[in-house]
């Protein structure tokens, strides 16, 4: 039960922040402003682990949440190659939507300016598609994915042309979203990440 409530405090405060965040990115912009109550309610699962269902189930009943971004591993650079490490564990719930996510190694990270924007988005896209139909195949509802990748402020536009790439090869219908620093807000290139996600 200790747990079960830390993880909806947890959740509590995600959608909080979120709330925040969304308010502040879509003042004076062309996409529809969301008010507080307008915004689904969703949990993050970051543990190496898949969370059960029991927990799945408890937070649900506690939050009325409906989607579950679920860190599905990590994508580092080998060798000058883009690969996925460190996949999500154990059976995905059935009982909510789920957003795969994906973030980056420390390497991966110090190395943004120079990876490929194709090359990246293929990896993503291989990546995402491998895990939805493994995922899928076993009842879990996969209806998106999620990029959780820190690009500095100053290159927002190469990273909106990586997402963009990225949107070319999923499935149409894919829900596309990414996450995002404060210090992005101030830049008018993020006009263009936010016209490349959903």
């Amino acid at each position: 039960m200790r747990f079960e409530l830390h993880y909806f405090k947890f959740a509590v405060a995600s959608a909080i922040v979120a709330i925040i965040f969304a308010g502040y990115l879509f003042v004076d912009s062309a996409h529809k402003t969301w008010a507080a109550d307008e915004v689904p309610i969703s949990f993050w699962a970051w543990k190496a682990d898949a969370p059960d269902t029991e927990s799945v189930r408890g937070a649900l009943k506690l939050s009325g949440m409906n989607t579950l971004f679920l860190r599905a591993g990590q994508f580092d650079l080998k060798d000058g190659e883009v690969v996925r490490i460190r996949s999500a564990k154990g059976q995905l719930p059935h009982t909510v939507e789920i957003h795969l996510v994906y973030n980056g190694t420390k390497e991966l990270l110090r190395n943004l300016e120079s990876i490929d924007s194709e090359k990246l988005a293929a990896a993503v896209a291989k990546t995402y598609l491998h895990d939805r139909e493994k995922y899928a195949s076993d009842g879990a509802r996969i209806v998106g994915v999620q990029l959780d990748l820190d690009y500095a402020t100053r290159l927002l536009e190469r990273y909106s042309e990586a997402v963009r790439k990225l949107r070319e090869r999923l499935p149409a219908g894919t829900v596309l979203s990414v996450t995002g620093l404060p210090t992005w807000m101030n830049s008018p290139d993020i006009s263009f990440l936010l016209d490349a996600v959903d």
